[in-house]
């Protein structure tokens, strides 16, 4: 899975849309999936595709020893 952050104006709208089915969303962002060549990923219902994770499962995912990427430029 290819994600990038979602600008905040869209992490905004998504998370207020999240806080009306979980408690407390101050430690989630919003992260949209991308295909291997970096455009965005649709849904079947032609929206852009997006995760919402929390900081913690984004650390455990890093830290789990599974392999990730990162873009070139980044050491």
């Amino acid at each position: 899975m290819i994600l990038k952050r979602a600008e905040p104006q869209i992490e905004k709208r998504a998370l207020k849309i999240a806080s009306q089915y979980m408690s407390n969303v101050s430690n989630f962002r919003v992260y949209l999936m991308l295909n291997p060549d970096g455009t965005h990923k649709i849904n079947k219902n032609g929206q852009v595709a997006m995760k919402i994770f929390s900081d913690q499962e984004i650390l455990d995912s890093i830290s789990s020893g599974q392999v990730f990427t990162l873009p070139d430029g980044i050491e």
